[in-house]
């Protein structure tokens, strides 16, 4: 082989080796992160919420919110994303009643901040205990239950009220079952079909006569 072939056989070599090399060694891409925020109206955090990261059907990482309401997600590659958070028995999107989710394209080494809305779905039942005239009775024992059991028990207050509050979805009823200063009748003081859901309040009244 002359020294022309040769040189020509050898720079065809080193191209060829250098192609195969770049292809082969290419530099690693940088990984992005997602950060998440679940907070209810008045900014406080929801803890304790389960939260999906996924790339189409593919679920690529699991998290779960701290007491701030905050959690993330590291190691992300790039391409089209989404998260979403499953709702407990407690808390439930502002803006959707069965689920919530985010999407986005992530771009290499990325960071993505992404905000949820939820709402306290408990409810509240206040009751009032007066006499006939309308004046608060005071040290009245109110008993919240349900279609299975007695649930709490609470003496009204100076204004003759008390509150059951942090209520999950239910239907509840409220009695007077002792009182000081007043005859309870027969057939009790009470008041059933207290339905809560989506967070929603009750204020009842109960009338003693006999005081």
């Amino acid at each position: 082989m002359t020294r022309t072939k040769i040189s020509r056989f050898l720079l065809v070599t080193l191209v060829t080796a250098g192609i195969g090399c770049s292809e082969v060694f290419t530099e690693p891409f940088v990984y992005g992160t997602v950060e998440v925020e679940i907070a209810l109206p008045d900014g406080k955090g929801v803890p304790g919420l389960d939260l999906t990261l996924y790339s189409g059907t593919r679920h690529l990482g699991y998290a779960t919110t701290d007491s701030s309401g905050s959690t993330q997600f590291d190691f992300v590659p790039p391409g089209p994303t989404g998260v979403s958070v499953r709702p407990d028995s407690i808390f439930r999107p502002a803006g959707h009643p069965e689920g919530y989710y985010q999407t986005f394209r992530m771009v290499e080494g990325g960071v993505i901040r992404l905000a949820f809305a939820f709402v306290d779905i408990r409810g509240v039942i206040q009751v009032r205990v007066e006499n006939a005239s309308g004046t608060a009775l005071v040290a009245q024992t109110v008993e919240l239950y349900n279609a299975r059991e007695a649930l709490a028990q609470a003496e009204t207050d100076v204004a003759g009220e008390v509150v059951f509050d942090r209520l999950p979805r239910g239907d509840y009823g409220v009695r007077v079952v002792a009182s000081p200063t007043c005859d309870i009748p027969p057939g009790g003081a009470y008041r059933d079909g207290l339905v809560v859901e989506s967070g929603n309040r009750f204020d009842v009244v109960i009338v003693l006569e006999n005081c």
